[in-house]
């Protein structure tokens, strides 16, 4: 029992001092058995509010439904990724989609810089330097463009299903405390 009290004294410090991922493992560490069966329930919510501010969302959820909370998620809207890929053989388009029209025209620019390598050279009678220097330079920004939106997308998805997570938690955690 008084080991118990010392780690719930150690997260409260955790707590105050703006440690939550701490304070969230200190109080996983706590013997639940030892604890009497009508405070559960507020080592559960001091769990999930701990994860929560530490931005471990998922954790937080979890631990509302350890002790019935229902939280109320909804599946955001999310980019396709498909789309994407198909949008980046125009190349400024994909990057729109992708939430950075930006990075798109230093794309475009690119991807024509290595275009107008291989005309000229062409024009110049070298045709081996226009396929290695500009084809293969174009090989890599176009290549580049679609690993790059790609990521973007990804970013753009994860975070929209964080802040989704976000407010379900803090929807049920605000009818808790």
């Amino acid at each position: 029992m008084e080991a118990n009290d010392a780690l719930l004294a150690k997260a409260d410090i955790y707590k105050q001092a703006g440690l939550y991922r701490d304070a969230l493992s200190t109080l996983e560490r706590v013997r639940i058995y030892l604890v009497p069966a009508d405070r559960r329930p507020e080592l559960t919510i001091q769990k999930s509010l701990c994860a929560f501010l530490a931005g471990d969302y998922d954790a937080s959820m979890s631990y509302l439904e350890e002790i019935g909370v229902q939280t109320e998620y909804v599946e955001p809207k999310l980019k396709k990724d498909w789309l994407g890929m198909a949008l980046t053989f125009l190349v400024p388009a994909g990057y729109i989609y992708a939430g950075a029209p930006g990075e798109g025209a230093v794309s475009t620019a690119m991807n024509a810089a290595s275009v107008a390598w291989i005309v000229v050279n062409l024009n110049a009678g070298l045709p081996v330097t226009a396929l290695l220097g500009g084809a293969l330079a174009l090989s890599y920004t176009f290549l580049g463009a679609q690993e790059r939106v790609a990521e973007l997308i990804a970013d753009h998805n994860s975070s929209k299903i964080s802040e989704a997570k976000r407010e379900a938690a803090a929807q049920a955690l605000l009818g808790l405390l």
